[in-house]
């Protein structure tokens, strides 16, 4: 359901709150980027909302300069104040400018939020001594790896958190194909890394952890970084190790 408030409803298009890169569309298209412009979809350069209303303005401004230098030229005084029309049109003008601000104001603080929270989920990602660690609760495994498990409609367990890149993947697979193959990879990094430091008769190195394979939620495939070793893939998916 889309979080909209009252002034974001007086936005074109609706916007989600929790979205960060939705928010920060949307505020490029209001305010504008240091040129006061964003590219559409056609990736055109287009003023933006605030843009064209400061170009409305610096119209009407030299509308009601050319209206006070005719009437000088007629030899008339100056004019004390903006004609009803031009003046209709000013408090238009600085009607939508309030609410163009306003959009501004709500929407950088909505990023703000939602930056927060993300940066919130990023801190609670899995530490590497965290991979293949689980919890269980009645005999039954609750959690994998730090994130919640269920069943899904077979009674198969899967993980069970939007926030994880491994949402519905199996735990046997996420065991056999994910977690392993970090592991293996990880120790044969470090016993590759013990063998060139004996050989070139130096300190050994700090070996990172390798980064985790991904999984696609639609096909149900992992693909593997392409720094790991092929055979410790082919071997870890035919046998858990």
């Amino acid at each position: 359901m889309l979080n909209v408030t009252p002034a974001a409803s007086m936005m074109s298009v609706p916007v989600v709150a929790s979205d960060a890169d939705n928010l920060k569309s949307h505020l490029l298209r209001i305010k504008g980027d240091d040129n006061g412009q964003y590219f559409n979809s056609q990736y055109k350069p287009m003023p933006s909302k605030l843009t064209l209303l400061k170009t409305q303005e610096t119209e009407l401004q030299k509308q009601w300069e050319r209206h006070c230098q005719q009437q000088v030229n007629y030899g008339n005084p100056v004019p004390q104040g903006m004609t009803p029309e031009l003046q209709e049109r000013k408090d238009k003008l600085d009607a939508k400018r309030i609410v163009c601000e306003e959009e501004i104001r709500w929407l950088q603080e909505k990023i703000k939020e939602a930056e927060a929270v993300k940066a919130a989920r990023e801190k609670k990602k899995v530490q590497p001594r965290f991979w293949g660690s689980g919890q269980l609760r009645d005999g039954i495994l609750i959690e994998f790896c730090g994130w919640s498990v269920g069943k899904n409609e077979e009674g198969i367990l899967c993980i069970d958190d939007p926030d994880s890149p491994y949402n519905s993947c199996p735990v046997w697979k996420l065991k056999s194909q994910i977690v392993n193959p970090m592991h293996a990879e990880f120790r044969l990094r470090q016993w590759k890394e013990t063998q060139a430091a004996l050989d070139e008769n130096r300190k050994r190195r700090e070996v990172r952890f390798p980064k985790p394979p991904t999984f696609d939620h639609r096909s149900g495939n992992i693909e593997y970084p392409g720094s790991y070793d092929p055979s410790t893939i082919r071997k870890l998916k035919l046998e858990d190790v």
